[in-house]
């Protein structure tokens, strides 16, 4: 019974195979074509008592025929998948050839032209289109020599599509910069920055235009703008010339001031302003001259005239400062002071200054909240000299409802202030101090009031031609001590 089940089995599973093969059995070598028709309508027959597992006239190769099958299948995908292959990359070129022949003709329409971005657009695709012509192999069935014919076309557009868009690409560089200019001299006057980087851009735009070449699409329009931009350049570089010609005045006046020659210094700086007359530096060397010579009310005005045309100048709001202390204007003097501080947030001298007017003034709270962020600053800056100053000044004051006097001679005051204001005049900003009655430094040193009508301007000299520096320089703020200390005497 055993054995009846297990051929059972067997022959189902053999049936199971025969349904599978889709293909005749193959012809074997003791069978001859009749005995093959016969035996194509012979029916197993399957006895589960004594079944023979196959027919004993069928000599049939089940599994040497299912592994044969099974080769040529997969030798036959092989050979469809390469030709796939190869009909796909063939149909690849060939649309690249086609396509490269559309490039060419749209490139042809614009290759001349003088807009930017159609030159862009036309490079990019000149670009994609070399890039894959350049891969076509030289092999059998493909265009390679339609490809390299192409190549040639594409690369020859390439390069007039390239200097056009360079030539484009500097013409509107050059209107850019010729735009900037124009833009920057507005309003004049003009520092001699201003006047420098202007001449500049018309320098750059002028080259440009100039530098395109008479065969590119944008050549007519270059040579239109040519003789404008050349005598835009040329006017520039005069008012140039002459605003450098002012910054030499200056720096002819700064080297006098730091002489002590504050005749001379004041008609350098007033030659300066005649040429420009937004120097603001020289206007600053003005108003320090006049207070050296004492006209202090012109210098108000030379000061007024720095912070009109620059309103953050710190140094100006403290030169005025000083004065309009001079001339009795003490509300004025702390809000000059304040706008020092507003500009200038670690102006230390300001704050000692405007500390001790406050204490003077009544207002002691204030005043020694001013002396102590001045000794706080001093020390950050390492100004021992007024960070003393700032010091006794607070432990003198400090718990004390009237200012306390100073326990001074005469005569040490004088001799101490002299040598303070030696240093101030020194560094053309003399302090407050030195303008006091007590001390008369202007009489001392036989200094005059100008006459405020002169303008003659001195004749060049040798020792006055050694600067010729293109910048502005600028004369140097005030240093040493407080200029309100000795009031209190």
């Amino acid at each position: 019974m055993a054995n009846t089940n297990d051929d059972s089995d067997i022959e189902l599973e053999l049936e199971q195979m025969r349904r599978e093969l889709a293909k005749p059995e193959p012809i074997t070598s003791n069978q001859n074509p009749a005995s093959i028709a016969s035996n194509q309508n012979h029916t197993l027959v399957t006895n589960t008592q004594n079944a023979e597992p196959i027919a004993s006239n069928q000599n049939i190769e089940l599994y040497p025929q299912k592994l044969y099958t099974s080769s040529y299948i997969a030798i036959g995908l092989l050979i469809v998948g390469v030709g796939a292959g190869f009909f796909t990359l063939y149909k690849a070129q060939q649309w690249t050839l086609a396509k490269s022949q559309t490039v060419i003709a749209k490139v042809e329409t614009v290759k001349n032209s003088p807009d930017i971005n159609s030159l862009t657009n036309a490079e990019q695709s000149l670009t994609e289109t070399i890039a894959i012509l350049e891969k076509m192999p030289n092999a059998p069935g493909f265009p390679y020599k339609q490809a390299q014919a192409d190549l040639v076309k594409l690369r020859g557009l390439q390069s007039i599509v390239g200097v056009n868009f360079l030539a484009a690409e500097n013409l509107k560089n050059a209107e850019k910069l010729a735009m900037e200019a124009a833009i920057l001299v507005q309003k004049p006057p003009h520092p001699v920055k201003v006047w420098y980087e202007a001449k500049q851009k018309w320098q750059m735009a002028l080259l440009l235009v100039k530098t395109i070449p008479v065969s590119t699409s944008v050549a007519e329009i270059a040579q239109q703008k040519l003789p404008a931009y050349r005598s835009n350049y040329e006017i520039i570089s005069k008012r140039f010339a002459t605003a450098q010609q002012a910054a030499d005045f200056n720096n002819r006046g700064v080297l006098k001031l730091e002489k002590a020659e504050y005749r001379r210094a004041l008609e350098y700086f007033t030659q300066a302003v005649s040429l420009n007359s937004s120097i603001a530096e020289s206007y600053f060397g003005r108003g320090i001259a006049y207070s050296a010579l004492g006209n202090n009310q012109k210098a108000v005005q030379e000061y007024n005239q720095v912070i009109k045309l620059n309103a953050n100048y710190s140094q100006a709001y403290f030169n005025r400062a000083l004065a309009q202390y001079v001339l009795g204007n003490k509300q004025q003097t702390v809000s000059d002071l304040s706008e020092t501080i507003r500009v200038e947030p670690n102006h230390a001298r300001a704050y000692l200054e405007r500390g001790s007017l406050r204490y003077e003034l009544g207002i002691q709270e204030k005043g020694i909240e001013d002396l102590q962020k001045a000794s706080e600053l001093f020390s950050q800056q390492g100004d021992t000299k007024n960070l003393q100053q700032a010091e006794k000044l607070i432990s003198q004051w400090q718990g004390t409802a009237e200012p306390a006097a100073v326990a001074v001679s005469d005569a040490e005051l004088e001799d101490s202030e002299l040598d303070e204001c030696e240093d101030a005049w020194q560094s053309h900003s003399p302090a407050l101090s030195c303008y006091l009655p007590s001390v008369d430094i202007t009489n001392r040193r036989d200094r005059q009031p100008l006459n405020t009508g002169s303008t003659n301007i001195l004749p060049k000299t040798q020792s006055d031609a050694g600067n010729t520096e293109t910048s502005i320089r600028t004369p140097s703020r005030s240093r040493g001590g407080s200029f309100s200390r000795s009031r209190r005497r």
